[in-house]
């Protein structure tokens, strides 16, 4: 601890007292993984390539390993004399000084139970061994070993992922909780010696048996009183990066394989489930501030930390030394991006990252003062790993530079505070070269968190990934210096938070042509569940020369009975029609209570309610046409079409299709299955759909009036007048054009 501060001390031994007053000196932790754990365990010659670092304890980690099926189990205390002779593997020594320095006094012991290319399943699967690569017997018997020679019981089940099992993380719990807690997901009890229906694999052995007693192994390795469960993630995983410059990805998620979403999020969830938690569980860090080998290389390959470079093995076991931390009692929190905040006309974006260990928000090249990246690399940033959508599919933040790349996808990425205020945090800017949007959305290493987009231009990214740097624990003197904690990749799309532009009313113009012609929606295949409670509102706009023609706003049908229409009708009238159980219900209409007829040329907004049990407001059906109740009716008994479904529908004609609509459609909001009725005798529930005559913002889908996205939302200014409903794009036939005027009713 020569040259040490005394501020550094009393910072580290202060995130040891947050975690634990009482750690004991001697811990057991169960490396439990494939080949990426292998690459930092393993001393032999192919994995030992790199410095060994110098100033290394005596003994204050003792690696377990068994390096070949059934062979000998050799415990190596890693010292100088061990690290110089290349005894143990280089990230091992790396990783026990980083521990002396800020948890001196302590000994761990790992049992580094990783065979490569395996999987849960194989271990928990003595029916396939001598095929498998995986004995059951290798995994206790390095666990054994360590027990042994520390005195106590494993402390941690510390794993990271298997490619192997890839094909069922995203169904973890079915597949794996019987060979963790030989239990259901449910939680009911797996009889070991039996298939797993979701791997088609025999489950022989678990690590914890959550039928027995906290403080019993019952059938399992462990007990859930003192064997706890850490899993670091997301991991890595470009194993599928193209290979050729020629061959560039989209984005982080084009060059993910066996971890693509939502894998990744679901061994994240796992820290929420009742019971992982009875063995504490922890997830994270995630291990991605790490060079991966290249496709085909000798030194590791493309789901491998490189064994040539330091920021390869050593960078890969920094998440691990976190761990082992935290089992010792110190409080070490994973950095996050918690929230964004954008300039009001999206000139910029800031990501707010959360500092939990009072740290410095940086990067590895930032922090070592690297040399900046050749200009031969295009795509670098600052920061990389994030990306955003704007408009079409994620795209990285291209350099400024970059002018092969459109403008909506180039930009600035650094950061702009390290770290401030109480609680801690830092700030990283995108500044895009062509302002955000509303809409736009952005994400941080949601894909592939090697961070690779294009070899050989983009392979390395990682030196330009976010971290959290701790002072207190980072000994500037060391060969390898502990890093800081990487920040947690947000793999959820987030809508940029820049305000949406000022409503403006809508509508598209339907031309009839001529006979037999005409623009429309029409589609002979819908599936709409039809209730007892509906809502239509629709603002309208005709443009024959007087109103005599039968022109159609909408028809409704199930199978081939018209349910449910609005046409208009002679002399200035619309009809609306309503079927019931014993016959066809059509009530017409003015424009106002004292019969004043529609007229071609005005606008008119008409809001209908209807229910077809008990009043409303006196009534079954209400009809408001510009603010005004123009009549209420009542059905002789339920619909037709409540209890059925609607098949076929048409906008702007009937679905024969015939009587098209000539004129402007704004606004068309409608659902016939509402699961509580609206009384729009109210005015606060009219003023959902129009306020002093103009159309009101019933947001982006239609749910700001009901809470929910009904089915059918007509929105979109001429040829961009769509369905923007959960029933999805109906197939127009003709072309729509911009209205002659937005919709607005002065007369209100």
């Amino acid at each position: 601890m020569i040259g040490v501060s005394s501020l550094a001390v009393a910072a580290r031994a202060a995130m040891v007292r947050a975690g634990s007053a009482a750690s004991p000196p001697v811990f057991v932790i169960a490396f439990t993984g494939q080949s990426e754990m292998f690459y930092i365990t393993n001393p032999t010659s192919p994995y030992n390539i790199i410095t060994q670092p110098s100033g290394v304890p005596s003994g204050n980690v003792v690696v377990h390993t068994q390096n070949s099926n059934g062979g000998a189990i050799v415990s190596t205390p890693v010292t100088q004399a061990t690290a110089t002779a290349r005894q143990v593997n280089p990230a091992m020594a790396a990783m026990a000084c980083a521990l002396n320095f800020v948890l001196p006094g302590r000994t761990f012991h790992v049992a580094a139970g990783t065979v490569s290319g395996t999987g849960r399943v194989d271990l928990g699967d003595d029916t396939t061994d001598g095929t498998d690569g995986r004995l059951w017997s290798d995994y206790a018997g390095v666990v054994a070993a360590a027990e042994t020679a520390a005195g106590r019981a494993t402390d941690l089940v510390l794993e990271c992922w298997y490619r192997s099992d890839s094909g069922n993380t995203a169904n973890f719990i079915n597949a794996f909780w019987p060979f963790y807690f030989a239990s259901t997901p449910a939680g009911a009890n797996f009889t070991l010696g039996t298939v797993n229906a979701v791997t088609g694999r025999q489950v022989d052995r678990c690590l914890w048996d959550a039928q027995a007693a906290m403080n019993a192994k019952g059938r399992g390795l462990f007990s859930r009183d003192a064997t706890k469960w850490a899993v670091l993630t997301p991991m890595s995983d470009i194993f599928a990066y193209p290979v050729s410059p020629s061959a560039e990805a989209n984005n982080f998620t084009a060059v993910t394989g066996s971890m693509s979403e939502p894998r990744r999020q679901v061994i994240t969830d796992l820290a929420a489930n009742s019971l992982a938690q009875t063995v504490n569980i922890t997830v994270g860090p995630a291990p991605v501030i790490t060079l991966f080998d290249v496709p085909g290389g000798s030194n590791g390959g493309p789901t491998h930390p490189t064994t040539a470079n330091p920021d390869g093995q050593i960078g890969f076991m920094w998440p691990f030394f976190v761990a082992l931390c935290r089992q010792a009692g110190m409080t070490i929190g994973e950095p996050f991006i918690e929230s964004f905040e954008a300039a009001s006309d999206g000139t910029w974006c800031d990501a707010i990252v959360r500092l939990p260990n009072g740290g410095n928000l940086t990067t590895l090249r930032q922090l070592e003062s690297r040399a900046a990246i050749s200009s031969a690399i295009p795509h670098r940033q600052a920061v990389m790993g994030f990306e955003t959508a704007r408009g079409g599919a994620y795209r990285p933040v291209f350099n400024t530079a970059e002018t092969s790349y459109p403008a909506n996808a180039r930009g600035t990425v650094t950061i702009t505070d390290a770290g401030s205020g109480s609680p801690r945090r830092g700030r990283v800017r995108i500044v895009p070269t062509v302002p955000f949007s509303f809409g736009d959305a952005v994400r941080y290493l949601a894909g592939g968190a090697g961070a690779v987009l294009q070899t050989p231009r983009d392979l390395g990214v990682h030196a330009d990934l976010l971290l959290e740097t701790i002072p207190a624990m980072r000994d500037g003197s060391a060969t390898y210096p502990f890093p800081g904690v990487a920040v947690r990749p947000l793999q959820s799309d987030t809508l940029i938070p820049v305000p949406a532009p000022p409503f403006t009313a809508r509508a598209a113009y339907f031309d009839a042509g001529g006979v037999g012609v005409g623009d429309y929606f029409l589609s002979s295949s819908i599936s709409q569940p039809a209730g007892q409670n509906g809502l239509m509102s629709v603002w309208i706009r005709m443009d024959d020369a007087s109103w005599s023609a039968t022109r159609t706003v909408f028809e409704k049908r199930v199978g081939t009975t018209v349910t449910y229409s609005l046409v208009t009708a002679s002399s200035g009238r619309m009809t609306l029609r309503l079927n019931n159980n014993t016959a066809t219900d059509t009530f017409v209409f003015f424009s106002t209570p004292g019969n004043a007829p529609f007229v071609p040329g005005q606008w008119y907004h008409i809001l209908i309610a209807w229910r077809t049990t008990g009043a409303l407001a006196g009534s079954d059906l209400t009809i408001f046409v510009n603010g005004q109740q123009i009549r209420t009716g009542t059905f002789c008994d339920t619909l037709d079409m409540a209890g059925a479904t609607l098949t076929r529908m048409a906008l702007g004609a009937t679905t024969s299709p015939i009587n098209f609509w000539r004129g402007e459609i704004g606004h068309y909001w409608e659902n016939v299955n509402l699961a509580t009725p609206m009384d729009i005798t109210v005015a606060a529930n009219r003023e959902r759909f129009v306020l002093a005559g103009q159309p009101v913002d019933l947001g982006a889908t239609g749910a700001l009036p009901t809470g929910a996205t009904p089915p059918y939302y007509y929105d979109g200014l001429g040829a961009a007048f769509n369905n923007v409903g959960t029933a999805g794009t109906i197939a127009l036939i003709g072309a729509l054009t911009n209205p002659s005027a937005a919709p607005t009713a002065p007369q209100y």
